[in-house]
């Protein structure tokens, strides 16, 4: 037989719970029936150390007073619970039937959307107090709140702090970020607010000084070669610095038109508001006074109220100008001694008086463009008819309007070809600027060019006569009217015309372009380029100045020629070499380069692309409007001359 009293362990009943034992009779053991599967009863161990259960039962035990495990609470035994153990700020919990937790008389939670500061939130869903991403150390974006009522500040961006520089802030520097800013001499470093220690620099971009060599300005200041905008040619604006590398950054206002007589010149920029200069004896400047300005000064509103305001178009005359509103009216201003104000009188006014209509009845109106003769004006209406008044020169018939009147003190239309009917269709029109009077105007869809005038006595073109009224001008040769003129410029002896292949054709009594001296040409010749090897192309508008004997032409491409006279600087082309028998290039702005930018031009100014305007030629009295400073003037028999294009001064906010 075995013997096995040497043997230990796994015997059910040695006071010891061995491996595989349940449980050991003597032994206590807190398992209960619950544990094992039963609402209640009484759990004992058998004599074979496994749970007895015969003594457990399935009977609920909730409602016995007694928190039994697997109960929240029952009856009055909460079992710790409370209104602030289940997540609500007051209140009292009761036990319900089935022996949960019942919250209803508890109040206050995160979450229930209504901000409880008290206890604690600083937010509750949407309600965000007075808190803002500012209010939280940030500069901007969107504050939100988080489930446990507090500050979720992830859609808050830039912070004093956060490694990058918010200039737009404040502040100057963050962490190593200077904003591109560098020392010029020295180091610098950033304070916890966020602003530059420059203890240890000695200059740098934001310090307000200009550091010459580095910088074109600094702040508030500028050095000399960053002028502001009126000094560039520009009707005015502003000029910045920008911050971070202290370059200059403009936001200039343009001209739009620029247009200039032998006594005073005028400029309309892009807000539509009108400025002259030069004499001022007649009220020629429209500013209310006699006295003349050698910069621009803005012209007054009517009767001297306001300011001349939604101008689309104007003309400068002698001693007078007159300007076109949006609303079609026409008004002038200066001298008045030939009727050239429109207004019916003879005396002369410094502040704008309106244009009256045919004999005096109501107002001229409907008027789109205004053309300027030296004692006379034109309006071209929008139903394209033409309208002059002021100087007729009796019998030289300067107006067109086929009388021998001395003058005409209110508008009178433009009668037809060869005196019948009345003129209509026209599509563009020059005037005669210098002493010999008379017109030219383009009309009709075969773009013909018919003449007026006393001018026609010195053109030969078709015949050497006045006309009272318009007569067809006649092509090379003589044979046919000449058609397809796309511009037309007119003085006293010489016209040119532009055709609409971009050739420049010129007649009359003068130096024309042909690479020949002064002469008489009766029929267009063809002007030339200027090296003579071909025709000049490419133009698409001419010019004649106040001055006799001088042409100026604008290529597509911004590029301007000019030819004839220049014993006053007429060509610009920064000497007083004198005459040029071929179109040679104007000089650029301020005499550097040559002129490749001009948008338009108008006897001796023009308008650039960048919309700077500039002008050249005789100053006397200021008349260019540049201020009369010294840089680039010369003389030249008594007077005051320009050799090369200078900015006319602005000074518009």
């Amino acid at each position: 037989r075995f013997n096995y009293s040497r043997c230990v362990g796994a015997t059910c009943g040695n006071g010891t719970l061995d491996n595989g034992e349940a449980c050991e009779p003597g032994l206590a053991f807190s398992t209960t029936c619950r544990d094992l599967g039963f609402l209640g009863g009484t759990l004992t161990c058998s004599s074979s150390c496994q749970w007895n259960t015969t003594a457990c039962n399935n009977i609920d035990l909730c409602g016995n007073g007694i928190a039994d495990n697997g109960e929240a609470c029952d009856g009055a035994a909460m079992n710790g619970h409370t209104c602030l153990s289940e997540g609500f700020y007051t209140g009292t919990v009761s036990c319900n039937a089935d022996c949960t937790v019942n919250t209803s008389e508890c109040s206050g939670s995160c979450g229930d959307g209504t901000l409880d500061d008290g206890y604690g939130e600083v937010c509750d869903g949407a309600l965000l107090g007075a808190n803002t991403c500012i209010s939280a150390g940030f500069y901007e974006g969107t504050l939100a709140c988080d489930m446990s009522c507090g500050l979720d500040t992830s859609g808050c961006t830039g912070t004093c702090g956060d490694g990058t520089m918010d200039g737009t802030f404040g502040e100057s520097c963050d962490g190593t970020d200077f904003g591109g800013r560098t020392c010029y001499s020295g180091t610098f470093s950033c304070l916890p607010n966020c602003q530059i220690n420059d203890f240890n620099c000695a200059g740098y971009c934001g310090d307000g000084v200009i550091q010459s060599g580095f910088e074109s300005c600094d702040g508030a200041n500028f050095d000399v070669a960053t002028p502001p905008c009126g000094d560039l040619g520009f009707a005015g604006g502003s000029r910045t610095c920008e911050l971070s590398s202290c370059t200059p950054e403009y936001n200039c206002l343009t001209w739009v038109k620029v247009n200039q007589m032998d006594y005073n010149g005028c400029a309309l920029d892009s807000s539509s508001g009108l400025w002259c200069w030069g004499y001022g004896d007649n009220g020629n400047l429209g500013d209310g006074t006699l006295v003349g300005k050698v910069a621009p000064v803005r012209v007054l509103g009517p009767a001297g109220m306001g300011w001349m305001d939604n101008v689309i178009d104007f003309s400068v005359g002698q001693h007078s100008v007159c300007a076109v509103r949006t609303d079609g009216s026409v008004w002038c201003w200066g001298a008045n001694w030939s009727g050239q104000l429109g207004d019916g009188g003879t005396t002369n006014s410094s502040v704008p008086v309106r244009v009256r209509g045919p004999g005096g009845v109501g107002y001229l109106e409907n008027v789109q463009r205004i053309f300027n003769g030296v004692y006379s004006f034109c309006a071209l209406k929008t139903d394209e008819t033409l309208w002059c008044w002021g100087n007729n020169g009796d019998t030289q018939g300067c107006l067109g309007i086929n009388s021998t009147a001395a003058s005409a003190a209110y508008p009178s239309q433009v009668v037809g070809i060869n005196g019948i009917g009345v003129l209509t269709e026209v599509k563009d029109l020059s005037l005669s600027r210098t002493g010999a009077c008379g017109g030219k105007a383009i009309i009709g869809a075969s773009r013909a060019l018919v003449t007026w005038g006393h001018c026609n006595s010195y053109q030969q073109n078709p015949t050497a006569f006045n006309y009272l009224y318009p007569v067809n001008v006649k092509d090379t040769g003589g044979a046919v009217n000449l058609v397809n003129v796309r511009s037309a410029t007119n003085n006293s002896g010489a016209a040119c015309a532009v055709r609409t292949n971009g050739n420049v054709i010129c007649w009359g009594s003068g130096i024309l372009g042909n690479n020949q001296p002064s002469g008489d040409y009766p029929f267009p010749v063809a002007v030339l380029n200027e090296d003579a090897s071909n025709y000049l192309s490419d133009v698409v508008e001419v010019s004649s100045g106040w001055l006799l004997g001088t042409f100026c032409a604008r290529k597509s491409t911004g590029e301007v020629f000019c030819w004839g006279d220049n014993n006053f600087g007429q060509l610009g082309i920064s000497t007083l070499d004198s005459p040029k028998l071929l179109p040679v290039p104007l000089a650029g702005p301020s005499g550097a380069g040559l002129m490749n930018d001009a948008a338009s031009m108008d006897n001796y100014c023009l308008v650039r692309t960048d919309g700077s305007a500039f002008c050249w030629c005789r100053d006397d009295n200021g008349i260019l409007g540049d201020g009369t400073n010294t840089y680039g003037h010369s003389s030249s028999s008594g007077h005051d001359i320009v050799l090369f294009p200078v900015p006319v001064l602005g000074s518009a906010p």
